[in-house]
């Protein structure tokens, strides 16, 4: 599908929330996507924003952005957080807060990797047991979600789109984005098996 103008994109919601199919619903529109690329896209960003430079400024092969995050033993980078900065330096970007059912997405964590990152997780945040980590990203679900729409319900004239991944709004989509969307692109990828 040919794009004549492409707005930036942002997802500035959570990991395991559909972000690979993200990534191939507009990488088959035309967008030049930039997905995790094994934590150096969190890296980058977090670079950037510590130097007060533009962030990602120099990703210039680039104009579709998905999780960005680094979670190591040692690293605990989640890009979504600096939505207000990123939003500051491309106010014309559409920014997409994709989520799911809670109780499924930490089920999808805690069988992310093999069990890895969960115990990166404890790791960075002194935490003794699985209950632990549930009620901290419990407690930082609500958080981000309640922070970002109060932040863009504030910026009545961003491209904002609250993506629910199990009952997708296509149509705000497009209307962020500025085109259509053929939603034949929509494909579940990257699910965790239990």
């Amino acid at each position: 599908m040919l794009i004549e103008k492409r707005h930036k994109i942002f997802q500035i919601g959570f990991n395991k929330c559909g972000t690979r199919s993200l990534a191939h619903l507009f990488r088959q529109h035309g967008y030049r996507v930039a997905h995790w690329e094994r934590g150096d896209l969190g890296f980058a960003l977090r670079h950037d924003i510590e130097a007060g430079r533009k962030p990602l400024g120099s990703w210039t092969d680039f104009d579709a952005f998905f999780d960005m995050e680094a979670v190591t033993h040692d690293t605990m980078i989640e890009g979504r957080k600096w939505f207000e900065p990123l939003h500051r330096a491309y106010p014309d970007a559409v920014f997409i807060m994709n989520h799911r059912d809670f109780d499924d997405w930490a089920d999808s964590r805690f069988h992310h990797d093999d069990g890895q990152y969960i115990q990166a997780f404890k790791h960075h945040f002194h935490l003794q047991s699985d209950e632990e980590l549930r009620d901290l990203w419990a407690h930082d679900w609500g958080a981000h979600m309640r922070d970002v729409h109060h932040y863009f319900s504030d910026q009545p004239q961003a491209r904002f789109v609250s993506f629910h991944i199990d009952t997708p709004d296509f149509e705000a989509l497009q209307r962020a984005c500025g085109h259509p969307i053929d939603r034949a692109h929509w494909t579940s990828i990257g699910k965790t098996k239990p």
